[in-house]
């Protein structure tokens, strides 16, 4: 269901299965040991900010070797485990980071009713994959000085695709 407030919206949802899998040891369980409430954070919807109010269940694990004695449901597709925003939001957030940096980008999600902080931000980015990229073919290089005569710097630039591949403190 879903409930419109003023200034943001909360979907409430539950899984419908009767069945869980341990994460531990992968034997599945229908014994549920009890109930609880997680809140992640989702993209905000126009002007109003998001939050999924998620029933999970905790279940008890059958097989008497596994070192856990319960386990809760998984959402994977949406959120994962001990995290407070979806994976739609954290694939946002850090394209925003990659993107503009950590305040600036902050100041931008936070208008965007999709309020982080810059450390969260540069967090995410940090965290995130790089993008696979061939070796260059054609590299140019490039030296300069920051200071006249004293204090120099290097360019390299792949010439193919135009784009900077890295920026040297030094002419070494």
């Amino acid at each position: 269901s879903v409930d419109c407030h003023k200034d943001k919206v909360i979907t409430y949802a539950q899984r419908k299965g009767k069945i869980a899998t341990c994460p531990s040891c992968g034997k599945r369980s229908s014994s549920i040991h009890s109930r609880y409430k997680r809140s992640p954070t989702d993209l905000s919807i126009s002007d109003k900010g998001v939050t999924l109010l998620l029933e999970v269940r905790r279940f008890r694990c059958k097989n008497p070797e596994c070192k856990r004695t319960t386990f809760a449901e998984r959402f994977p597709d949406v959120v994962q485990p001990r995290v407070q925003r979806t994976i739609r939001l954290a694939k946002t957030q850090t394209d925003m980071g990659i993107k503009v940096g950590g305040e600036v980008g902050s100041k931008l999600l936070t208008k965007l009713h999709m309020p982080t902080s810059g450390d969260t931000l540069l967090r995410l980015v940090r965290k995130a994959e790089l993008p696979k990229h061939e070796s260059p073919r054609v590299v140019g290089v490039d030296d300069w000085s920051f200071h006249k005569g004293q204090t120099f710097g290097t360019i390299l630039v792949d010439l193919e695709k135009h784009s900077v591949l890295d920026l040297l403190g030094d002419r070494t």
